[in-house]
């Protein structure tokens, strides 16, 4: 997959650009504060319709305007795509080659995989995140996971309205409403079991060779209620009715853990913060590679902030792998880092404006 040509307009600080893009690796170079980050959204988001930065639209529009627009090219696994993404307070507006959709019917048309600031979430924070992750990786490369995901999230939230508000006296409707938790979380707990396993088999070998590193990495998936399986929906159903009285306590994949270890400690507790950083892209690239394998092309990647925390021989081995991994785009302080890689595009950012350096 590659992105061709991307216009934002009012997206942030930048008032109305137009970018053109090429296969390979692509620098953005330019002070701090001066908006590599905001491209990268810009493509994550007209790739995904979602931000890895933010959670409300408004924050994405330029101070002063009401919307922002995103707009470009791009050739998926199957054929190129004419997507626009519109935000602002209103509701998010997505077109696919010139029709309005829905997010379902955006789904799908590129892929974009990022590291930014957020992703060490996946080593330092909690849960959460890593199921956030877990769940997106999942998605990428099997969509209609997507739809599992809503399903369950509706089922728990009028489970709970109901369980808190009227109690025994629905038990029917609880009934129905565990049949369905049961089913989908069975599911759910499914997919990302099988996930985690291909993650396992595959994640230490990537980490060393990726940084020539000798430290054990290793991932083991926590399921809700306690447990190294799965769980299957009688099991997911019965816990869930004997949480009635303590609905916001159920246990079930919105609980569920993958747990990161190095040298078969948490990596989250033992870690170093190079060795987080490292797993984690490590993690990231290896997601990136298979989501290319499922779906035919390699999904667009973004890294942001490459040689942060990372030593001058980890941060070279990185951008060599790179360099074989299809578009990519990587944002540094440092513009030598171009030079490591012969045939880089090279972009400066400075005063609002992007202009092509090489």
């Amino acid at each position: 997959m590659k992105i061709e040509t991307l216009r934002m307009v009012n997206f942030r600080r930048f008032v109305d650009q137009q970018l053109d893009w090429q296969e390979g690796i692509h620098l953005l170079w330019g002070a701090n504060g001066e908006g590599k980050t905001s491209v990268i959204e810009a493509i994550h988001v007209l790739a995904t319709s979602r931000s890895f930065r933010s959670a409300k639209d408004q924050e994405m529009v330029r101070f002063g305007s009401e919307r922002a627009a995103l707009s470009g090219a791009g050739v998926g696994a199957d054929a190129r795509e004419e997507l626009r993404v519109v935000l602002g307070s209103g509701p998010r507006q997505l077109e696919r080659s010139g029709k309005r959709v829905g997010l379902m019917g955006y789904a799908g048309a590129l892929e974009a995989v990022v590291f930014g600031g957020g992703s060490l979430d996946i080593a330092r924070g909690g849960p959460q995140a890593r199921r956030r992750f877990l769940d997106r990786a999942i998605a990428a490369g099997r969509p209609s996971y997507l739809r599992t995901l809503g399903r369950y999230g509706r089922a728990l939230s009028a489970w709970r309205e109901v369980a808190l508000h009227a109690g025994a006296a629905a038990a029917a409707e609880l009934e129905s409403y565990e049949e369905l938790l049961g089913l989908y979380g069975a599911e759910i707990q499914q997919r990302r079991a099988e996930y985690v396993d291909q993650i396992g088999g595959q994640l230490e070998g990537r980490y060393r060779e990726l940084f020539g590193a000798a430290e054990g990495v290793s991932v083991r998936y926590r399921p809700s209620p306690t447990g190294r399986a799965p769980h299957r929906p009688e099991r997911l159903q019965a816990g869930f009715a004997a949480s009635r009285r303590a609905a916001l306590a159920a246990p079930g994949p919105q609980r569920d853990d993958m747990e990161l270890l190095i040298d078969r400690q948490s990596l989250r507790t033992a870690g170093s913060a190079g060795q987080q950083r490292g797993v984690v892209l490590a993690l990231i690239l290896w997601v990136a590679e298979r989501t290319g394998a499922q779906r035919g092309s390699a999904p667009i990647l973004l890294i942001d902030d490459l040689e942060a925390e990372l030593d001058p021989e980890r941060a070279r081995r990185l951008v060599s792998t790179l360099a074989r991994m299809g578009q990519v785009f990587v944002t540094s302080t440092r513009r030598d880092i171009a030079a490591w890689q012969p045939g880089a595009a090279v972009y400066e950012l400075r005063g609002g404006e992007i202009e092509r350096a090489a």
